[in-house]
């Protein structure tokens, strides 16, 4: 009758388990007026390495051997291939004597014996090499008074003396936890609990059955495979439990020593397998951020290399079991956690289930700690939890029906305007057809203007070429003849260019020509000056609106800024300085391109002949 308690509890227990410390046990007060007695850890004394002795020598040392009084239910160290002598001091203060029932409700042990003071033995029938058979007491020994002694947990009867101080004697080995938590009962009392303990069981199994068969006939009728991954759970969740409580070694197994050894171990490893395994499908981990499906991946492989351990006869530790259990549950919990934070509906019902299992595991662990008080609720409470994950873990399945019941209906409704909507669009192709050549036509003028954008473009200055040139210009004479405004044009010359392309090469001559051209374009206005390459060497500039005061102070400005460059050119920095020339006029009907240019390039020649890397304004004749 043990309580249903997970690998991940004892990892906890473990940590506390180290602070037992050598001291004497405190008797059991027995009276008649106490149903059950529940065996506190202060109560009990042990000691391991001792295994050799038998229980008289045991006996016959008395305090010369190192006793240790437990702190915690669990005994230190919780694993051990040695065997545990236990100590448990019974005190009589009536006058007759007193028949009680010993209960220990931890069925993983592999062989326990039950000594009294005056030689008698009681011990679980046992077989050589550690495999026991179900946890009952043969008929020898003190009578039961009718109480029948085959229970799935370990049950002695044991007599206390009137009038006495009685040592009860324990010899326990067992290659899970040493895990105590002893009772003493009254007949009827013991009956009563047993009567309890299969009510809450035969609920739970049923409870489980019904979940079972329900999501099975799911399967069968939608050939949806989670449902069949959550059925192999919950059979998994049963076999588990009727392990760890010990009715399936009393009830199934009893003739299976292979079965008795490894069941608990077994059915534990499959649990955590068919759940990783579940809950990978279920969530679609696969669609999720990595890490989910990489820790999904990695705990199921675990536990697959576990199950095959156990069914190949290998050893395996259990403490290694406990860490992975604790890590797996946890693995799930901040999974659904995170995708519930996401607002995936389905998984935060999964991480509420996940947090009852967990929180009731806990509940246990600081019961087994005696941190809460040890009682029916507190020692079931794992199984409750069970039972709420798998009720909500079926709420979520259920989750699932309704809403790819919804998507169905939605996708319907959606066909439905999609048919509408075809409809609509059939008797608009017409018009579509022709907005589709009228938006081929807007882009073929836009790659028109592209394509005309680029003809009138120096590829190497990337300003203006000469052909925008003429245009811009022809377009400022008419503008400035109608609105009767003056307008600007600039020509500039690099100095001694010839010179320095043939000292430098055509790359250094080209790097010259664009980072002159750099400086016509930061000093022109964007929406209305035009700076173009006019050949060769030659730059020009067309300044709408300009005078010829400002104009001339503008030539200045871009002549000094050119003059100012360092034309780095392998290594070496290079100086050069431009000629212009700079005419202002408001054109007349007679002005033509030509002649404004000659204007222009007049005063050009001038700034030249009077020794370069300057402006000159030309000088009109009135």
């Amino acid at each position: 009758m043990q309580r249903s308690a997970t690998p991940l509890s004892f990892l906890l227990v473990l940590m506390l388990s180290l602070l037992s410390v050598p001291a004497a046990a405190s008797a059991i007060l027995l009276n008649g007026g106490n149903a059950y007695h529940r065996v506190a850890p202060e109560q009990m004394d042990y000691l391991f390495g001792y295994q050799d002795l038998s229980a008289e020598a045991v006996f016959a040392s008395g305090s010369e051997l190192p006793w240790q009084t437990a702190t915690s239910l669990l005994l230190d160290p919780a694993v051990s291939d040695d065997a545990a002598w236990v100590r448990i001091r019974l005190h009589n203060p009536t006058q007759q004597n007193m028949q009680r029932l010993l209960e220990i409700q931890w069925v993983n042990l592999d062989q326990v014996q039950l000594y009294q003071r005056d030689n008698q033995a009681y011990a679980s029938p046992s077989q050589s090499g550690g495999a026991v058979s179900a946890p009952s007491v043969s008929s020898s020994g003190p009578a039961a008074n009718g109480v029948s002694l085959n229970a799935p947990a370990f049950l002695f009867p044991v007599e206390a003396r009137a009038e006495q101080t009685t040592d009860v004697l324990l010899r326990i080995s067992t290659h899970h936890m040493y895990l105590l938590p002893i009772y003493l009962w009254q007949d009827e009392a013991f009956e009563r609990y047993k009567l309890g303990y299969y009510s809450l069981y035969g609920v739970f199994f049923g409870a489980l059955l019904a979940m079972l068969f329900y999501n099975l006939f799911l399967w069968i009728f939608i050939r949806d495979r989670n449902y069949l991954l959550y059925c192999i759970y919950l059979a998994t969740t049963f076999g588990y439990i009727l392990a760890a409580t010990g009715i399936g070694k009393q009830l199934l197994w009893s003739d299976s020593a292979w079965l008795q050894h490894s069941a608990y171990a077994l059915f534990a490893a499959i649990v955590f397998f068919s759940a990783s395994v579940f809950i990978t499908s279920f969530l679609r981990l696969w669609q999720r951020e990595r890490w989910m499906l990489y820790l999904a991946v990695l705990t199921g492989g675990y536990w697959l290399i576990e199950i095959i351990a156990h069914l190949t006869g290998m050893a395996w530790s259990p403490e290694i079991t406990n860490v992975c259990a604790l890590l797996t549950s946890f693995f799930a919990l901040a999974i659904t956690i995170r995708l519930a934070l996401q607002g995936d509906r389905i998984a935060i019902t999964f991480a509420v289930a996940w947090f009852f299992l967990i929180g009731s595991t806990i509940i246990l662990m600081l019961m087994i700690m005696s941190v809460v008080p040890q009682n029916f609720v507190t020692q079931h409470i794992q199984t409750v939890g069970f039972l709420l994950e798998a009720i909500l873990i079926s709420i979520a399945l259920a989750q699932r029906i309704n809403r790819e019941r919804y998507l169905r209906g939605r996708a319907q409704q959606e066909l439905l305007a999609l048919q509408s909507r075809t409809n609509r669009e059939l008797e608009q192709k017409v018009r579509e057809r022709t907005d589709a050549l009228e938006n081929l036509t807007k882009q073929l003028s836009h790659s028109n203007d592209e394509l005309q954008q680029l003809s009138m473009t120096d590829a190497l200055t990337e300003l203006q070429n000469r052909r925008c040139f003429d245009v811009v210009l022809q377009q400022e004479i008419t503008r400035s003849r109608v609105k009767t405004s003056p307008f600007a044009l600039i020509l500039a010359d690099i100095d001694h260019f010839k010179q320095f392309n043939d000292s430098h090469g055509h790359v250094a001559g080209d790097e010259c020509l664009r980072r002159v051209a750099q400086v016509f374009r930061a000093h022109t206005r964007v929406n209305t000056d035009c700076a173009a390459r006019y050949g060769g060497e030659e730059f020009a500039i067309i300044l709408p609106g300009m005078s010829e005061d400002e104009a001339r102070q503008k030539a200045e400005v871009i002549r000094q800024a050119v003059a100012d460059l360092d034309i780095r050119i392998h290594q070496q920095t290079h100086k050069v300085t431009i000629s212009m020339g700079v005419t202002s006029l408001i054109a007349d009907e007679r002005l033509q391109p030509d002649q404004l240019t000659a204007m222009a390039d007049q005063a050009l020649y001038q700034a030249k002949q009077a020794g370069r890397n300057r402006g000159n304004v030309y000088a009109r004749e009135d």
